[in-house]
């Protein structure tokens, strides 16, 4: 693979035309590494992102839930969950909305929680996680 020049019966060597390719070849592999390792961190910070979003969103309707078993059906609709929290140091946004009633039946409630979150430095609207429930009155 390698050329060799002679230039005494005892000096060989490698054309600079073999490194400058040498070069190319290994700095080309080389970006194509470095873009799947920034791919593959994006992806888990976003994937991280989306995992606390999901807790926070369940931890309120758990909230809600010990709500009703604790003060009964009435207190969820009565209930301030507030219109929008703002959560971990302003990096995450909840909002919780309860309807009464759902699908025109009284004996059913909704709860919807959603959470939206920072990415470099904006709000990311579009990939916010929403967890619903309905709770049935059953007092």
């Amino acid at each position: 693979m390698w050329r060799t020049f002679t230039l005494n019966n005892n000096q060989k060597g490698i054309t600079l035309i073999e490194v400058f390719l040498s070069v190319v070849i290994i700095s080309t592999v080389m970006v194509g590494v470095l873009a799947v390792m920034i791919h593959t961190v994006t992806m888990s910070t976003l994937i991280d992102f989306d995992y606390t979003a999901t807790n926070i969103s369940k931890s309120r309707l758990e909230r809600a839930r010990s709500l009703v078993e604790t003060s009964g059906f009435s207190a969820l609709t009565q209930a301030d969950f507030g219109e929008v929290d703002t959560l971990l140091g302003s990096d995450f946004r909840r909002s919780t909305t309860v309807t009464n009633p759902h699908a025109s039946n009284t004996r059913l409630t909704k709860v919807e929680v959603e959470v939206e979150y920072k990415y470099r430095g904006a709000w990311k609207e579009n990939a916010a996680v929403t967890m619903t429930t309905v709770f049935p009155n059953i007092e």
